[in-house]
């Protein structure tokens, strides 16, 4: 038995010879925006090559195979695309020589570093010197040559990001978000941004540098960063843009937030406490849960209702918590009076902060335009 005879397309797709040598930008585009067009047109002849085996009745690992290859071939298109893309924006800085043959080369043209030694060759102050728009127009060149093509790069990889979004259902959204931390961390690191402090690492307090919840502390004491702030840095010069978001921190009771009752205690108990009681604390000696100092974790939380726990002068008045403490090894909890304005010690090892506890205000103070050297 003869079998059907199939005739396929014949497939006639672009040449593209490399270069033998990528000795410039232009040999580098010409190169990507072939290859894009290579692989961008075997789209429809792989089309029609699937569709007329089908017609003759193949199918199977054959036409599997045929659409594997398709979908290779477009990633690759696209994946060219983007390199072309890139290529193509790097142009500006080409052109930008092109419009200034006399600036010099590019380490001549981005050193802004003014001579020490004064006039040269006996030449005084008293001749020509350039205009303040002069030197402010080549400052504003120098930033945006220095800042442009990481930024180009990162809206490039937005863009991807967004069209394998809307095209492909079953993207990750996981590894989306990841490509465009990527993205944004080597933008924002090529024009000197970078973290204010790491955190999880426990450092002596600066002022300048971080933001510590709750009642600030002595200038000597260790904190825990909590987040990381931002600073941006210049050659040796640093300024911190935005403090690091940092916890009080000792041996005993690790990360913690020294704060009053009334804004700290989590009253919705949305949030799992603990709060750090000692033989001075309130009513701590009469507590049946109480083994002596360290972590209580709060069970509930209610507004004062005026019985005979509150220790207010006029209880009617009271705006104060009934807290509800149990210690981990004990089942039997202990009701616990606060004042809104009686200082507490709240965990932050294991569990987060309260919304109003965890805040930084809007203004920041003066130190955080501190520069450092």
């Amino acid at each position: 038995m003869t079998g059907p005879t199939v005739t396929g397309p014949t497939v006639t797709g672009p040449t593209v010879t490399g270069p033998a040598e990528t000795a410039g930008l232009g040999s580098a585009q010409q190169f990507a925006a072939a290859m894009t067009a290579a692989f961008a047109g075997q789209t429809g002849s792989t089309a029609r090559f699937v569709e007329d085996l089908r017609t003759h009745g193949v199918d199977g690992a054959v036409v599997t195979a045929a659409e594997d290859a398709q979908r290779a071939s477009d990633t690759a298109a696209a994946a060219w695309a983007r390199a072309d893309q890139v290529l193509t924006a790097h142009k500006q800085v080409g052109e930008a020589y092109a419009a200034n043959p006399g600036a010099g080369d590019r380490e001549f043209i981005v050193d802004d570093t003014a001579s020490d030694s004064g006039p040269v060759m006996g030449m005084n102050a008293a001749g020509p010197a350039p205009s303040t728009d002069d030197e402010q127009l080549r400052a504003d060149r120098r930033a945006k040559a220095e800042i442009i093509v990481p930024l180009v790069d990162l809206v490039l990889a937005v863009q991807n990001i967004a069209e394998a979004r809307d095209r492909d259902d079953d993207a990750d959204p996981d590894e989306l978000l990841d490509t465009l931390i990527a993205q944004v961390r080597k933008a924002t690191s090529a024009v000197g941004l970078g973290d204010a402090a790491q955190p999880g690492t426990t450092v002596g307090y600066e002022p300048g540098r971080h933001y510590v919840y709750g009642d600030v502390p002595d200038s000597d004491a260790q904190v825990q960063i909590a987040s990381p702030g931002v600073t941006w840095r210049h050659g040796a010069d640093e300024l911190v843009l935005s403090h690091a978001g940092a916890y009080r921190h000792d041996d005993e009771r690790g990360a913690h937030l020294v704060t009053e009752a009334g804004g700290g205690i989590d009253q919705e108990a949305e949030h799992e406490q603990a709060l750090w009681l000692t033989d001075d604390s309130p009513q701590a000696a009469d507590l049946e849960c109480y083994t002596g100092p360290g972590w209580y974790v709060v069970e509930s939380v209610i507004a004062c209702d005026a019985d005979e726990l509150c220790t207010a002068e006029t209880p009617q008045d009271c705006d104060g918590l009934q807290v509800s403490l149990y210690r981990d090894d004990d089942s039997q909890a202990q009701l616990v009076h606060y004042r809104a304005d009686e200082t507490v010690v709240i965990d932050c090892n294991e569990y987060e902060l309260a919304d109003s506890a965890s805040e930084e205000p809007d203004e920041q103070p003066a130190s955080a335009a501190t520069g450092h050297a």
